[in-house]
């Protein structure tokens, strides 16, 4: 019988740049990999057409040969995200469950609370900033996980003619304007 992990892990990211929410999904589950041994150990579901009860049989099944399993519901669509809670309401500690939406959800939906209320992270769009690096500027993206822990940083540069010489300037006037106010 497998080993089970410290404390089971479930990771909820949702934000309005969808994006930013593939790109920490995507830096969630390389954490996760090294750890499996076999191709059994991880589960993609699309989040389209994707019902409570598979999900549930997703996170309930026990791993075959790996520590844990990883599952991932990738991008699912924030209308359908309230109905899948009930399917979250046991994971045992064999299971990494890793749920994206394709959209921002409010803090009161029932999967929000179902997952914040185990004690475990709701990620969603951080801020952005705006950095000077050796001449070159660029966008970064931070990403936080509730409650307010900082989570990482995704940079994204800002290249080509036209986002240099016609948005890079109001971005920096925006810049300076928040700067200005007083926080």
């Amino acid at each position: 019988m497998p080993k089970a992990t410290a404390a089971a892990a479930a990771l909820l990211l949702h934000g309005e740049e969808r994006f930013l929410v593939d790109e920490r999904a995507r830096a969630t589950l390389e954490e996760w990999k090294p750890g499996l041994v076999s191709d059994f150990g991880l589960e993609t579901l699309e989040g389209t057409g994707l019902t409570p009860a598979r999900l549930e049989d997703a996170v309930l099944q026990l791993p075959f040969l790996d520590p844990y399993r990883v599952v991932y519901a990738r991008m699912l669509p924030p209308g359908r995200a309230e109905s899948q809670a009930s399917a979250v309401a046991e994971i045992p500690p064999t299971t990494r469950l890793l749920i994206t939406v394709a959209g921002r959800i409010s803090p009161g939906n029932k999967l929000a609370k179902a997952i914040s209320s185990a004690g475990w992270l709701i990620g969603s769009s951080g801020s952005y900033t705006l950095e000077d690096e050796n001449g070159r500027t660029r966008f970064t993206h931070e990403i936080t996980l509730e409650p307010n822990n900082f989570a990482g940083r995704l940079v994204m540069p800002v290249v080509g003619a036209s986002g240099s010489s016609m948005v890079m300037p109001m971005v920096k006037q925006l810049k300076q304007e928040l700067e200005r106010k007083p926080g």
